[in-house]
């Protein structure tokens, strides 16, 4: 698919400072000729104008010749008392023969909080929202079901439907079925759905209610039970018929619900193919620390073979082939002899629930359905459907969308897949395949596309619609797609949930990146092992790093107990390596934020604000005094320059990556005196410290410092804690 390359604009904007006391929904800004306002979720834009098919064009990369256009943002979308109406927006659905749409609002992850928008459309352009409904139960799925005319919404329990008239009447409202399964601490209860359009059939998610339903007891060892609890990690079907049932006093339930297919972690993302046949559903899988593992998948469930209830691995496997380290015991290894004597200790352990996640089939295993193909790690698909309008008519025309939500770099995103005659993605044999990974600096790189265990020699080629969606300061947020439905003119319609927005991907002018981008190499990166390389540095044993260490556990302390700042900066704390904030955590703030530069304090941000040299906003804002107008905080500033003058500026030399070559034990020091941690396996991609003086000669061997973020699954749980640098060492 290719698409005509348009004029090139480009939009630049200056930051500038904001209080953190700023509580108005709108931020002007005067730049050059032009008057850009950022918007409360993020966005800078030109109210006056309409390049982007009438709207205004967000500084987002688009594919050539389309952009991204706001249609519905903080301003217009305020309730009489100027409170913002929305919440948390999920799904959309464009009202038949009208310009107007329906919007489901979650209102946040507490229980009765969700609304029902009518997205109503003026005559000349401009959009408003009208609450049709409130006080509802984590509201997700909304569809119209082309059978009978009804809108159907998904609550966390139960499923509706109701008529919408283009005149904005809601009626003959009714509950469809009722005790979805569900229990407490619930991780994935969101109800979503899609309608098979050739008989009406309505298939359900039922989403796991953990990760990777794992017990640290072992209580779980022998099966998961979450697969036989209420029917969970599934997706469910009510037929057609039963569906034409449903009257006001006639409500169907769970018993009515068959499943069609099992070991599904959280099916938000499902569209059925034009001829009924095949269900695609993109798999949001179980979270690894690491960046780059494992990926999601894109499955596919076939309906026209109803004996077939297929068995897609979770929490088992992962990507194609991997084996969940917690779930190994109960696992089958590829051609191993499946020779378990009724009651024996194996039986008794592995229970009846063997399963084998290999390459070659074992007679009497459970069954395995590796994924159709495999879709980038941590991307969180949201939604997907099959494109049907004019507007890309000749470019997109049966092409399955998809919504990446995901906030790690390869999320953020919304991509197509060309299909085939079946409404099957295209695969490809594998060649040097790659995907977007969003740095920092607003730009993306090349990432390999190499998951744990293959790709099975083929790929399903997709072009990215939305790709520079990575949050810029006073430009744009980090993009956070969720539904989407297409417009009667063929335009694409998205809604973000953590920007509280509405955008519109149409044709016009594409926005480029500023920055020079394009020489970008093709390299992937975890940016959690930087702040643990900067962990390390500080932490070294030599003079000059112990010296930094007590001057920037001297700020730290300061800073936290000072209220000018920490009132703004939450503690000063980045929660990237965990949850749990320890000694460094504001070291991780610093490097995350780019408030350092190591040797060059004039021109680091954390030295520029609490001088108040002004090239940067004044830190504390107006209103409070300066760190400099007191001699306590002129003793800090004095620190805070001397720390950044002497900081190692050689960080970028001591992480790098490399693959295995084979099975390797990974200890905790550098000796085979130490404890084995855990176990790399071949062609696993690590990251290590390159330099040669990093390296270690000892017994025999020359040893290599390893980093391993926080709970990285190479890693045997509860063995050895993982050291405040992730440093672990592998023998060479």
């Amino acid at each position: 698919m290719r698409f005509a390359i348009k004029a090139l604009q480009t939009l630049v904007v200056v930051i500038a400072g904001v209080s953190c006391s700023q509580t108005s929904h709108l931020i002007t800004r005067d730049i050059s000729a032009t008057r850009l306002q950022v918007d409360a979720s993020g966005y800078a834009y030109d109210p006056r104008d309409t390049s982007c098919d009438g709207y205004p064009r967000l500084s987002v990369e688009t594919a050539p010749g389309t952009c991204l256009g706001l249609v519905l943002h903080s301003k217009n979308s305020l309730d009489k008392k100027g409170a913002l109406q929305l919440k948390m927006p999920r799904t959309i659905v464009a009202v038949p023969n009208s310009p107007h749409f329906l919007l489901a609002d979650m209102g946040g992850w507490n229980p009765g909080q969700g609304s029902l928008f009518w997205l109503r459309h003026d005559g000349a352009g401009a959009y408003s929202v009208v609450r049709l409904l409130s006080r509802l139960d984590l509201p997700h799925g909304l569809a119209l079901n082309p059978k009978d005319g009804f809108f159907y919404l998904g609550e966390n329990s139960r499923i509706t439907k109701f008529r919408f008239s283009a005149n904005g009447v809601a009626s003959e409202s009714m509950v469809v079925v009722d005790k979805l399964p569900d229990l407490d601490r619930h991780m994935h209860p969101l109800t979503q759905f899609v309608f098979n359009p050739v008989n009406g059939d309505l298939y359900i998610n039922s989403g796991a209610p953990t990760d990777h339903c794992y017990q640290k007891d072992g209580s779980y060892k022998k099966r998961c039970p979450e697969e036989a609890i209420n029917r969970m990690a599934t997706i469910q079907r009510i037929p057609g018929a039963k569906l034409a049932q449903v009257t006001p006093n006639r409500a169907l339930t769970s018993k009515d619900l068959e499943v069609v297919a099992q070991g599904l972690r959280n099916s938000m993302a499902m569209a059925v193919s034009l001829n009924g046949r095949f269900l695609l559903q993109g798999e949001n899988s179980r979270d690894f620390p690491e960046l780059e593992e494992p990926y999601e998948e894109l499955n596919v469930v076939r309906l026209d073979r109803r004996e077939l209830i297929q068995h897609f691995g979770w929490p088992y496997c992962y990507n194609f082939h991997g084996e969940s380290p917690e779930w190994q015991e109960i696992l089958i290894q590829d051609q191993k002899p499946y020779r378990i004597r009724p009651k024996s200790r194996a039986q008794e352990m592995w229970g009846t629930n063997q399963f084998n996640c290999g390459r070659v089939p074992v007679a009497g295993t459970r069954s395995y359905q590796r994924p159709y193909a495999l879709i980038p790690p941590h991307a969180a698909p949201l939604h997907a459907a099959f494109y049907s309008g004019e507007m890309f008519e000749a470019e997109l025309q049966g092409h399955l969308l998809m919504s990446w939500h995901g906030y790690r770099p390869a999320g953020q995103r919304f991509v197509a897949y060309p299909t085939n005659d079946d409404g099957l993605p295209v695969l490809r044999k594998e060649q040097t395949e790659h995907y977007g990974f969003n740095q920092p600096n607003g730009c993306t790189q090349k990432t390999p596309f190499k998951p744990r265990g293959g790709t099975q020699n083929t790929f399903a080629p997709y072009t990215e619609l939305i790709s520079g969606w990575g949050a810029e300061r006073n430009l744009r947020p980090k993009g956070a797609p969720v539904g989407f439905a297409v417009a009667s003119d063929g335009a694409i319609w998205i809604v973000e949930d953590k920007n509280k927005t509405v955008v519109r991907l149409a044709k016009g002018p594409t926005y480029t990146n500023p920055q020079s981008c394009a020489d970008n190499p093709t390299v992937e990166k975890d940016f959690n092992v930087e702040l643990l390389a900067w962990r390390n540095a500080l932490t070294e044993s030599s003079p000059q790093a112990q010296r930094s260490l007590a001057r920037y556990r001297e700020i730290r302390q300061e800073l936290r107990q000072e209220n000018r700042c920490v009132k703004c900066h939450s503690g000063l704390i980045s929660k990237d390596l965990s949850d749990t904030p320890d000694d460094l955590s504001t070291l991780d703030f610093f490097v995350r934020s780019a408030w350092i530069r190591p040797g060059q304090p004039e021109q680091s941000p954390l030295y520029d604000v609490v001088t108040a040299n002004r090239l940067a906003p004044r830190m504390p804002p107006a209103g409070y005094a300066l760190l400099s107008e007191d001699a306590k905080g002129q003793a800090l500033i004095r620190t805070i320059g001397d720390w950044i003058s002497e900081l190692p500026r050689d960080i970028d030399e001591r992480w790098g990556q490399i693959t295995t070559d084979r099975k390797r034990n990974i200890r905790r020091g550098p000796a085979l005196s130490a404890e084995v941690c855990g176990q790399f396996q071949a062609d696993d991609r690590i990251y290590i410290d390159p330099r040669a003086t990093a390296r270690v000669q000892a017994d025999g061997y020359q040893w290599l410092k390893v980093y391993l973020v926080p709970g990285h699954t190479r890693l045997v749980p509860g063995i050895c804690q993982s050291p405040p640098d992730g440093v672990f060492y592998l023998a060479q």
